[in-house]
């Protein structure tokens, strides 16, 4: 059995570059436009990823990322996740039931229940 490494490796000297772990940054969730933490992550059947945060949308490519929030007049769910068909629409649970996200032209989203529970 080994033992716990004790001490970190010395770092590569000055003009080489050390191979293993990437430089990373960790961003907050304003870097994607949203004004909350999210809540659910996804991939979608394009290649995209869908990040889901309350009441906002985003979906990007882990760079670019457009943002959609929900529409004011429609009946807010607190949506912590969304399930993805593999034509690309989104679900998830609404009051007794299913509902489908629906974007209009105003650039918001909505849900349209699909089924009753």
């Amino acid at each position: 059995m080994l033992g716990a490494q004790t001490r970190l490796a010395d770092p590569a000297p000055p003009g080489l570059t050390e191979a293993g772990i990437p430089a990373f940054v960790v961003l907050g969730p304003e870097a994607m436009g949203l004004s909350t933490p999210p809540t659910d992550l996804r991939q979608l059947p394009d290649g995209r990823v869908l990040v889901v945060a309350r009441n906002e949308i985003a979906v990007g490519d882990g760079v670019r990322w457009e943002v959609y929030h929900q529409a004011a007049t429609d009946r807010r769910n607190s949506t912590l996740a969304l399930a993805v068909a593999p034509t690309g629409e989104f679900y998830a649970s609404v009051q007794s039931g299913i509902g489908r996200v629906d974007f209009g032209t105003d650039g918001r989203w909505r849900f349209t229940k699909v089924a009753s529970l």
